[in-house]
C-alpha cells in the first residue's frame, strides 16, 4: 500500500490476520508496518533489501521517524549506511536475542533448577529467528494444529503456549516491545485439575509388603555385615515413602531437608523458602508414624541431610512393580495424603496450607473427595416441602 503516512492515517489503520506496510508517496525508504496485534513500528529502507526498524509508532513522533529516515539516506550517500547491529547495537529484535540476552538469565536468578519452563521454549525454535512483533496468532495456530496432528496432548500444547506467553508478557513489560502478538489467542481449554492418584486400602497393604520384603531381601543377602541387623532400615527408600505418605512433601522437597529442619521437640519438619516450589517457608507438623520414623532413621544417619542420595527413579520402579500396584508415582504420594485428610474431613484451607499450595485452586482438585460433607451442607437448606 502507498500512501502519504500521516497522523489521521496511522489512527484510521486497522490491524489484519497478516502484517501489512504502507509505504510513505513523499519520502523514499519511509515504511509504517502494522502486525496482526495491532503494534506498528516506523522502518527505513535505505538500500534494496535492506531496512532498520527505527521504533514504535507509540513512542516516537511521525516528524522524528521521518528525520531519521533523511539522515540514514543522506549517510547511505555519503558513506554507505551501517546498521545498528553491525555498530556493536545492543538493541534486541529476535526472539533469540531476547531470550539470550534478557529472559533466561533473569529467569535462572529468580527460579530454582531444574528450568523446565525453559526447556518448553524449544518447541518454538521455529520463531527463534523472528522479530518478536512477526510473531503472529496465526503462526501459532498452524503451529498448534501440527503438533495435536503429530499426537501431542492438548495440556503439552498449552504448557508450551503458556510459558511463550510469559516470555512475550514480560517483553513488554520491559518495553522490548510494544504489545504482545498473542494477545487475543483463544485459550486451548484443558481440565486444568489434572490427574489425582491415592491408594486404596489394599494397594496401601500392597506397597508396605513390597517395602518390607525388599528391607527382608538386603538383609539377607547382607548376612556378613552384622551392622545391618541392628539398625531400623536398611536404606532411604522406606523411611521416604513414610515421610511423603504423611506429610505430603514434594520429592525436591525430601531431598533437599537436613537434620536442622526436623524439630524433634516440637515435632515439626520445616520447609525452607529456598527448597520449596513456592519459595515461601511452611512447618508441616509430623504425626506418630513420621515422627517415628525419622527418630529410627536419626539414629542410624551419618550424613547433615536426611536422605543423601540422588534420583531414586530407579529403585522405585522397581519397588512399585513388584507391589504389584499400577500407574503410581512417587509423587502420587503427596496426592494420597492430600487425598486422604480430605475424605477425613479436613477443610481445603487446611490441606492448602500443608501442601504449600500459593492459592486454593489447586487445592480444588481434591473438593470432590469431601462429596459426604457437600450432601451434608445440601441437606441444610430449609424451604418448602415439595411432594415426591
Amino acid at each position: 500500500m502507498q500512501k502519504k503516512i500521516s497522523d489521521p492515517l496511522i489512527k484510521k489503520l486497522k490491524p489484519k490476520p497478516k502484517p501489512y506496510e504502507v509505504r510513505d508517496t513523499g519520502l523514499k525508504g519511509f515504511i509504517l508496518r502494522v502486525q496482526p496485534s495491532g503494534s506498528m513500528s516506523y522502518y527505513c529502507e535505505y538500500r534494496r533489501g535492506k531496512r532498520e526498524r527505527l521504533g514504535f509508532v507509540s513512542k516516537m513522533t511521525l516528524g522524528r521517524a521521518r528525520q531519521l529516515v533523511i539522515d540514514i539516506h543522506a549517510e547511505e550517500e555519503k558513506n554507505g549506511y551501517i546498521p545498528k547491529k553491525k555498530r556493536g547495537d545492543t538493541s534486541i529484535n529476535t526472539l533469540i536475542e531476547f531470550l539470550d540476552k534478557e529472559y533466561k538469565p533473569w529467569f535462572k536468578s529468580t527460579r530454582k533448577p531444574p528450568y523446565r519452563n525453559l526447556d518448553n521454549l524449544a518447541a518454538f525454535r521455529f520463531l527463534h529467528d523472528k522479530d518478536m512483533t512477526d510473531i503472529s496468532i496465526r503462526l501459532i495456530e498452524r503451529w498448534s494444529a501440527k503438533q495435536k496432528d503429530e499426537g501431542k496432548a492438548d495440556s503439552t500444547i498449552k504448557r508450551y503456549l503458556n510459558t511463550l506467553k510469559a516470555v512475550l508478557n514480560k517483553a513488554v513489560e520491559w518495553g522490548v516491545i510494544e504489545k504482545s502478538p498473542l494477545v487475543g489467542l483463544k485459550p486451548i481449554k484443558t481440565d486444568d485439575l489434572g490427574r489425582i492418584r491415592f491408594l486404596n486400602a489394599e494397594e496401601e497393604k500392597s506397597l508396605f509388603e513390597a517395602l518390607n520384603y525388599r528391607e527382608s531381601l538386603m538383609r539377607k543377602k547382607n548376612d556378613l555385615l552384622a551392622d545391618l541387623n541392628l539398625v531400623a532400615y536398611t536404606d532411604y527408600l522406606k523411611p521416604m515413602v513414610i515421610l511423603a505418605k504423611n506429610t505430603g512433601m514434594r520429592k525436591g522437597e525430601i531431598l533437599s531437608l537436613t537434620w536442622k529442619d526436623i524439630n524433634f521437640q516440637t515435632a515439626q519438619v520445616t520447609i525452607r523458602g529456598e527448597t520449596a516450589k513456592s519459595s515461601k517457608t511452611r512447618h508441616i507438623p509430623l504425626n506418630k508414624a513420621a515422627y517415628t520414623m525419622l527418630k529410627k532413621w536419626y539414629k542410624q544417619s551419618v550424613n547433615e541431610r536426611v536422605f543423601n542420595i540422588g534420583s531414586i527413579q530407579g529403585v522405585w520402579n522397581k519397588l512399585i512393580e513388584s507391589s504389584g500396584i499400577s500407574d503410581f508415582r512417587f509423587h502420587d504420594l503427596r496426592h494420597d495424603f492430600a487425598s486422604k485428610l480430605v475424605m477425613a474431613g479436613v477443610d481445603l484451607k487446611t490441606v492448602q496450607e500443608l501442601l504449600g499450595h500459593a492459592d486454593l485452586t489447586m487445592t480444588l482438585r481434591y473438593s470432590h473427595l469431601a462429596s459426604s460433607h457437600k450432601a451434608d451442607a445440601v441437606e441444610k437448606l430449609k424451604g418448602i416441602e415439595y411432594e415426591t
